[in-house]
């Protein structure tokens, strides 16, 4: 929920920890809950933290520069330079080196002349990137804006959450490989809790 001034209410890391302790409490031992780390919360036994120490929220995880450049790329608008990479199709098949290439040709359009310190990051099949920590670490809904003001065609997806649902559904659908493991983490931690 929102207020009037559009700031969130009853919602966060504090009610989603107050609600599971209480069901806890009550005999529940099967809730669990997931919060964003936004810079500095801790994962408990029952409340888990998505990317703890790397990234803002679940929304920076989606909006990871490889997935809105292969969102770029399905919709044949590609960032500039990549020319020689135009197929979203085959992009399973990219190695390494033009992996990196699609991120920065995005995390360097956001973030110009940013170097501060990559935070390595692994796909779900074994590809990695170096992602800057600022990008990963922006305010989850801040990143979504500066994405859309460096790629005017993302604002197609101009309502809240509606970039990284078209992320979902239209790239991850399809390539699942490139899903951000510590999703992947994140959901086994809570399984075998």
């Amino acid at each position: 929920m929102r207020n009037k001034d559009g700031g969130e209410i009853n919602s966060g890391c504090t009610v989603v920890t107050n609600i599971v302790q209480r069901l806890n409490e009550t005999g529940n031992m099967s809730v669990f809950g997931i919060v964003d780390w936004d810079g500095g919360t801790t994962s408990t036994d029952r409340v888990r933290v998505v990317a703890e120490g790397t990234h803002d929220g679940i929304e920076n995880l989606l909006l990871d520069p490889l997935l809105i450049c292969l969102l770029l790329l399905k919709e044949r608008r590609p960032p500039e330079g990549l020319d020689d990479i135009d197929r979203f199709a085959g992009a399973d098949t990219l190695n390494t080196a033009d992996i990196q290439r699609l991120v920065d040709a995005v995390q360097h359009r956001v973030l110009p002349g940013n170097t501060n310190g990559p935070v390595a990051i692994t796909y779900l099949g074994g590809e990695t990137s170096n992602v800057l920590r600022d990008y990963a670490t922006m305010d989850d809904h801040a990143l979504e804006d500066a994405l859309r003001a460096a790629f005017p065609y993302l604002r197609k997806w101009s309502n809240r959450g509606a970039l990284v649902m078209a992320v979902v559904e239209e790239v991850l659908t399809e390539h699942r490989v490139f899903c951000p493991a510590p999703l992947r983490y994140l959901f086994e931690g809570v399984a075998n809790a």
